[in-house]
C-alpha cells in the first residue's frame, strides 16, 4: 500500500567525519587569517604613526615660523608705535590683574594646590611685561642697547606665550567642530599643556634675546628698519621651525600615548554589583 504522502523522501545526514573535517578547516583558516592580520597590523600601525608624526612636524614647523614672524613684528611695533605699546601694556596689566585676583581671592583648585606658585609666577611675569611695554617705547624712555636685552627677552616670552595659547584654543575649537564629540583635542592633557608652555617660553626668550641683541628697534625707520628686521628674522626662522616641529611631534606622541593608556578594558574576572552603576 502506498503512502498518501507520496514516495518517502530520502534525507542526507552528514557524516560526523565530514563535520569534523570542515570544523578543522575553518579553525585553520581562522588561525591563518589572525596570523596574517598580526603580521600586517604592526607595520601598518607603525607607518600610521610615522605619517601622522611627519604631518605634525610639517604643520608645527610652519606654525613656529609664523609665531617667529608675528612676535618680532609685535616687538617692533611696541618699540616704535605708542599706540601698540599702550595697547599691549594695558592688555598685559589687565590679564595679570585678573590672574592675581583669581589666585588670591578665589584660589586654585583644592585638588591641585601646587598650581598656585606657578600661577603667581606667571601673573607676575605678565604684569612685568605690561610695565615693560611702556618702558621700551622709544618715544617715552631711552635706554641703552644692552639694558634692553633682558627686557625684550621677558617681553618676548609673554608675547609668544599669549600668541601660542590663544592660537591653540582657536585650533582646538576648529578641530573639535570638525570631528566626533568623543575624539580628543589637539592639546588637552596636563603633559601637553606643560610641553607647549615650555616650548613657548624657550621660543619667546630666544626671539626677544635675538631682537634685543641685534638692536632692531634702533634702526632708522624705512628701508633700514625693514632690512634690520629681515636680517633678524633670518636667525629666528630656523629656530622657530625646529622648535615648532619638535613640539608638534612630541605633542602628537603624548596624544597617542594618552589614547592607548586611557583605554581600560573590562575583564571577565571583574565582579560588579548594583553600587558600581
Amino acid at each position: 500500500m502506498k503512502s498518501i504522502y507520496g514516495p518517502t523522501a530520502h534525507l542526507s545526514v552528514p557524516s560526523p567525519r565530514v563535520d569534523a573535517g570542515r570544523n578543522t578547516s575553518a579553525v585553520e583558516h581562522r588561525r591563518k587569517t589572525d596570523t596574517d592580520f598580526t603580521r600586517c597590523g604592526t607595520p601598518y600601525l607603525i607607518m600610521s604613526h610615522i605619517v601622522r608624526s611627519g604631518i605634525a612636524a610639517i604643520l608645527g614647523a610652519l606654525f613656529g615660523v609664523a609665531v617667529s614672524w608675528i612676535v618680532n613684528c609685535t616687538l617692533v611695533e611696541i618699540s616704535l608705535n605708542s599706540f601698540f605699546s599702550v595697547y599691549f601694556g594695558s592688555l598685559f596689566l589687565l590679564i595679570g590683574g585678573i590672574i592675581f585676583w583669581r589666585v588670591l581671592a578665589v584660589g586654585p583648585n583644592d585638588r591641585q594646590p601646587a598650581k598656585k606658585p606657578l600661577l603667581v609666577c606667571f601673573a607676575s611675569l605678565v604684569v612685568l611685561s605690561g610695565v615693560m611695554c611702556f618702558i621700551l617705547d622709544e618715544n617715552w624712555v631711552h635706554l641703552s642697547a644692552h639694558a634692553k636685552i633682558p627686557l625684550y627677552t621677558l617681553l618676548g616670552i609673554s608675547v609668544c606665550f599669549a600668541l601660542v595659547f590663544s592660537s591653540i584654543d582657536v585650533l582646538n575649537w576648529i578641530v573639535g567642530s570638525c570631528q566626533h564629540a568623543s575624539a580628543k583635542a589637539l592639546v588637552e592633557t596636563p603633559r601637553q599643556v606643560y610641553l607647549i608652555l615650555g616650548v613657548s617660553v624657550i621660543m619667546g626668550a630666544a626671539f626677544g634675546f635675538i631682537f634685543g641683541t641685534m638692536d632692531v628697534e634702533d634702526a632708522a625707520k624705512g628701508w633700514d628698519l625693514r632690512e634690520a628686521l629681515v636680517n633678524e628674522e633670518k636667525k629666528c626662522y630656523p629656530l622657530g621651525l625646529i622648535l615648532g616641529a619638535i613640539a608638534a611631534v612630541m605633542n602628537e606622541k603624548l596624544r597617542n600615548n594618552e589614547d592607548s593608556n586611557g583605554y581600560d578594558p573590562i575583564r571577565q574576572q571583574d565582579n560588579f554589583d548594583d553600587d558600581d552603576f
